[in-house]
């Protein structure tokens, strides 16, 4: 049973988590496939791979890039001492960069297999909305090609979100286009 505070807190962090998390996760995507040309014609012309086009969007532009955590006890980690009350900060978007897990990291892969991405956490601490997260941006992105396959952003008018937590775009401006 939650408490009243414990309640409201969990209310904000789904409606932030739920929300905020989600937009920037969509606006990441479409700003991978405006960037990559070939990709959103290769996902246009073959829908089965718009699965893969979420998870390798969310693995490489990672709408939560990381969070930070107070340690709650005096910790030692790669040789490196961490005393109980320290801020830690875990970046996810390192982690699904890293070289040793992801054969060219850097780039934007439809198919790729396997792609164990940290964008929603681990263990425990997974994201509750993930299914949710994931089935939202398929669908939006689904409707945006079948409505719009040559939307245009308009890079000079876009403004990115300046956050240590979250990546994303403040302003994304684009032309609609239907043909």
């Amino acid at each position: 049973r939650l408490e009243r505070d414990e309640l409201l807190g969990f209310c904000a962090l789904l409606l932030l988590g739920g929300s905020e998390a989600t937009a920037n996760g969509f606006n990441n995507a479409i700003y991978l496939l405006h960037s990559h040309p070939a990709l959103r014609h290769q996902l246009i012309d073959d829908p089965s791979l718009f699965d893969s086009a979420v998870e390798e969007s969310l693995r490489l532009e990672a709408p939560v890039s990381g969070l930070s955590r107070v340690v709650t006890k005096d910790i030692e980690f790669l040789d490196q001492k961490i005393e109980k009350g320290s801020r830690v900060h875990m970046l996810y978007a390192s982690a699904n960069r890293d070289e040793t897990v992801f054969s060219e990291p850097d780039s934007f892969r439809l198919g790729r297999h396997p792609n164990p991405h940290l964008t929603f956490g681990l263990g425990v601490h997974f994201c509750l909305g993930a299914a949710l997260a994931r089935m939202e941006l398929s669908i939006g992105l689904q409707e945006l090609l079948a409505r719009f396959p040559s939307y245009e952003l308009i890079p000079e008018r876009w403004e990115r979100l300046v956050s240590d937590t979250g990546r994303g775009f403040v302003r994304q401006p684009a032309r609609l286009n239907a043909n």
